[in-house]
């Protein structure tokens, strides 16, 4: 159950405008509960410290059962990884550089107006030039993580809208760690520091792209395009395909004639 739970619960806050609001926890949770149990009538309501999963049937403590401990802390663990995963791929790219003083200026000029921190084909020195915002490899990867803890969620939502924001928040954040030209940890990843930041890409970016939708649907199609499900479904297709071409199309290699017990 908490298998499909915690993938359904990413899948909502991923497209939410407001991927922090845990507002709305206990309604989606309570909800992706009688999808899984149908014929249970159930509820969450929120207690002190914790949620209590309240049926007709029974009163469970999450405490006990752990399912909505679990899916809590699985949409914790979501949201934190973004600057976690952001921080890890802009520290391997930081180390290739070698130097602090060229660690500097590439952070610095990525974090400019027309920086790479935004824009696949960034341009600082005319940043009205600059193309591609929100479609850089580490917006592709993080929204590409995203997707993969997701997979098994058992319902539908419109762009990962609230993905995509805590995406490039996470990423400018990696990249001002390192502004000095060494690592300086940077404030939690959490709601209470970088809950602004992310609704004003929401209301920007975002909000910009989802008015371009083959642009949006172009950057999901990259980022599911990284998932190692997509890539065994696409081999398999490639397999077949071939197995096809080569059936349709199987002749003898011109040889002496068959012996008469050859076949």
């Amino acid at each position: 159950m908490i298998s499909t739970i915690i993938p359904s619960l990413i899948k909502y806050f991923g497209a939410l405008d407001n991927p922090w609001d845990d507002d709305q926890f206990a309604a989606i949770f309570s909800s992706l509960l009688k999808k899984v149990h149908p014929v249970r009538a159930s509820s969450i309501v929120k207690g002190d410290k914790e949620w209590r999963y309240v049926s007709v049937v029974f009163v469970l403590r999450c405490v006990h059962t752990l399912t909505c401990l679990q899916a809590r802390q699985g949409v914790y663990d979501w949201r934190s990884n973004f600057g976690k995963l952001a921080i890890r791929l802009v520290t391997k790219t930081a180390k290739a550089l070698g130097s602090p003083t060229a660690i500097s200026v590439w952070a610095n000029n990525a974090l400019a107006r027309g920086g790479e921190a935004t824009y696949s084909h960034p341009d600082v020195q005319h940043p009205k030039d600059a193309r591609g915002a929100l479609h850089t490899k580490l917006h592709i990867q993080l929204l590409a993580s995203h997707y993969s803890v997701a997979e098994g969620a058992i319902i539908e939502t419109s762009y990962p809208v609230g993905a995509l924001s805590l995406a490039n928040v996470a990423i400018r954040r990696a990249f001002t760690a390192f502004k000095s030209g060494t690592f300086i940890a940077q404030d939690g990843f959490t709601g209470n520091k970088y809950g602004d930041a992310t609704m004003q890409t929401r209301k920007g970016s975002v909000k910009g792209l989802e008015g371009i939708p083959h642009r949006f649907d172009g950057l999901v199609a990259m980022a599911m395009a990284e998932l190692p499900s997509f890539k065994r479904a696409e081999a398999e297709n490639v397999e077949q395909a071939a197995n096809d071409e080569d059936a349709y199309a199987a002749v003898d290699p011109p040889t002496s004639p068959p012996a008469a017990d050859q076949y």
